[in-house]
């Protein structure tokens, strides 16, 4: 009876995936941080959030302008992204 145990089918998930878990964020995080950026931006679109996946973009293009700028990227610049995504999302 599930009243027994309300959550028992959750837990014998989680401990069916539990060697995978560790396996699933190492590749994730190191395949790219676009990867992870996408995902989380396609779910906060989804939600309707669309002012914070803009603002997530926003970090991801900070994070582009970086590398081409070889590391050099002032506080400026950031704020400068940042903002331009939110003006743009209204």
């Amino acid at each position: 009876m599930w009243l027994s145990s309300p959550f028992r089918g959750i837990v014998d998930d989680v401990k069916r995936r539990l060697p995978y878990y560790k396996d699933d964020w190492t590749r994730g995080f190191a395949s790219s941080y676009r990867c992870v950026f996408s995902s989380i931006t396609d779910v906060l679109t989804r939600n309707q959030e669309v002012k914070l996946g803009n603002f997530i973009r926003a970090i991801e293009e900070e994070e582009e302008a970086e590398k081409k700028l070889e590391g050099v990227c002032a506080t400026l610049e950031i704020v400068d992204m940042e903002m331009n995504s939110w003006i743009l999302s209204t």
